[in-house]
């Protein structure tokens, strides 16, 4: 009898720690989102990078989001929590934003800093050759 009643009290305890184990698994697994937030990793292009091409891919990860935006535009991301999303660059300095929210409404907030120096292609109407400068290239100046 009385090894009866320690093995139902020790399987009572064993239940419960059990039980009790999985709620604070559970716990700790529902609120890691909440406790980390999102997360946006830009592949590329790199911050400060200069460029010559004026349209550019903009490329890398979001985790533990809800919404995605490139200069205040939504974007998505893929089953791979993966984003890429083509950008006409404007001649200069250019900012692009990127930002990401959760499901608590936290946001984060990543910028690429981005140089455009566009090679300006010369036409051939545009250079003469002067003999008295040995044959060396110069740019018509000539007014239209």
């Amino acid at each position: 009898m009385q090894s009866y009643y320690r093995l139902r009290k020790t399987i009572t305890v064993v239940a419960f720690l059990i039980i009790g184990s999985g709620i604070i698994w559970y716990i700790y697994y529902q609120s890691k989102n909440f406790i980390n937030g999102p997360e946006i990793e830009i592949i590329s292009p790199e911050n400060g990078a200069t460029l010559i091409d004026p349209l550019v891919t903009i490329e890398g990860t979001a985790e533990r989001i809800s919404r995605l935006e490139l200069n205040g535009k939504q974007i998505f991301i893929n089953e791979n929590n993966h984003f890429s999303e083509k950008l006409l660059l404007l001649n200069g300095y250019n900012i692009i934003t990127i930002k990401a929210f959760d499901k608590f409404k936290r946001e984060i907030q990543k910028q690429i800093e981005i140089t455009l120096k566009e090679e300006v292609p010369i036409k051939i109407e545009d250079i003469i050759i002067n003999e008295e400068n040995n044959g060396t290239e110069e740019k018509n100046i000539s007014e239209e």
